[in-house]
């Protein structure tokens, strides 16, 4: 099971990546587009979490027991997002591009896509559809 974090913080890396994986060219191969997308975003994504994770370790040094544990707690987390961002999260887009490549249906990852050139005559069925409706009514 992975620990979430009590302050939602470090989850907003994975906006950040997918940000840059839109920014990539699509006609790039999956290993290019990645390169790029981690190029872009690596960076930010360890700086923000380096960051969090020392002020929570700082956090840890206060007189307080509860504060301690809070602090510790969301120290592991952040720890453990950054981790779950670099490995999980970009094996998800790989996973991801190489749909794209082989152009697989977004929600049905077992078919092919209809091409837009083969899909044009189903939008002109479907536009004359409500007209043929309105003229039997």
């Amino acid at each position: 099971m992975f620990l979430k974090s009590p302050t939602g913080v470090g989850i907003d890396d994975t906006f950040v990546l997918i940000a840059a994986w839109r920014r990539t060219n699509t006609k790039d191969s999956v290993q290019k587009r990645m390169a790029n997308c981690y190029a872009e975003a690596s960076v930010s994504i360890t700086i923000t979490s380096v960051t969090d994770l020392l002020s929570f370790v700082v956090g840890t040094l206060t007189p307080m027991p509860c504060v301690q544990i809070f602090c510790a707690y969301s120290a592991t987390c952040i720890l453990c997002t950054y981790i779950f961002q670099i490995t999980f999260i970009g094996g998800i887009l790989a996973w991801s591009g190489y749909r794209e490549e082989n152009n697989m249906h977004n929600v049905l990852f077992w078919k092919k896509a209809i091409p837009k050139a083969e899909s044009s005559e189903w939008n002109i069925r479907i536009v004359q559809f409500p007209v043929f409706v309105a003229h039997i009514m």
